[in-house]
């Protein structure tokens, strides 16, 4: 996997210090990715800005709590299944799986898209 081909849309402030640290721990460890602050808000318009900030290639994979669990390996797995696509993880601590599959046409509420990972 490319990490030049991923992005994390984080929806809400990501100035707070132990999210800042995360990112820059991570940015250090993986030369290459794009960190982007989305502004929260209702639930129309974080989804109007996430689908504003997607590139028309990107593969959106939503990370939150609700989703299925998955430790560093099988999460690494996972990832190279996709190959060379461009990624796009979304963040956010109030993302709801309805707004998350409102991102993803074609996917029930009730199937397991959304991933946890447990890194």
């Amino acid at each position: 996997m490319n990490i030049n081909r991923c992005r994390v849309l984080a929806v809400g402030k990501i100035r707070r210090g132990w999210i800042q640290d995360g990112i820059d721990l991570y940015s250090r460890r993986l030369r290459g990715l794009s960190v982007i602050e989305l502004r929260d808000g209702t639930p129309e318009k974080e989804e109007s800005a996430i689908r504003a900030a997607l590139l028309p290639d990107e593969r959106l994979v939503v990370l939150m709590e609700e989703g299925e669990t998955l430790a560093s390996i099988p999460f690494a797995r996972r990832l190279e299944g996709y190959g060379n696509e461009r990624l796009a993880f979304i963040i956010g601590e109030r993302l709801s799986r309805q707004s998350a599959c409102a991102l993803r046409p074609g996917v029930s509420p009730s199937a397991p898209p959304m991933m946890k990972a447990s890194l």
